[in-house]
């Protein structure tokens, strides 16, 4: 697929809908084409110095790119993963479907990085592609044109703002 060329898959039904509601899982259907979404956050504990994080499990399949086009369309990021606490969170609500994460590489390159710029260093990735994804098992690395699920990221202040509270 041509860069900038929207997968079909992943044409954008997400206007006016919230990222996260609440601290428990959701169910959304959204559009006629009956695309639905999970919403859970994730309250971190005081080693992740009490922020609150909001993840968004899709129902549908991308390539990373397209995946990660979705994600800045809500607002967010593909999601980042960075303690084995947040790990395990993430992995009890995605049940058997492997999604992708914002973590990659560019080609020929050994660091990895996330989509929003930061480095990982936390533990290595097995796999041989350029591209993350999170499996029950764990992450994993493979070819980003593969279509997966996909999984979104950001603060939960973002919602907290959007109701009209202002969180600071």
């Amino acid at each position: 697929m041509p860069t900038g060329e929207q997968h079909p898959k992943c044409l954008p039904q997400l206007e006016a809908q919230p990222f996260c509601a609440t601290p428990r899982v959701l169910q959304h259907v959204l559009g006629s084409s009956a695309l639905d979404y999970t919403h859970v956050c994730f309250n971190a504990t005081s080693n992740l110095q009490g922020k609150r994080i909001c993840y968004y499990f899709s129902k549908t399949q991308c390539d990373w790119n397209s995946s990660r086009e979705q994600c800045q369309r809500l607002g967010a990021s593909l999601a980042t993963v960075d303690t084995e606490e947040e790990l395990e969170f993430v992995q009890r609500y995605q049940g058997p479907k492997d999604h992708w994460i914002g973590l990659h590489r560019a080609e020929g390159d050994k660091h990895w990085t996330w989509a929003d710029g930061r480095t990982f260093t936390n533990w290595s990735v097995p796999g041989t592609g350029p591209c993350v994804y999170l499996s029950s098992m764990g992450i994993s690395s493979t070819f980003c044109h593969d279509d997966k699920f996909w999984v979104c990221s950001r603060a939960d202040s973002f919602v907290l703002w959007r109701n009209g509270t202002n969180p600071h």
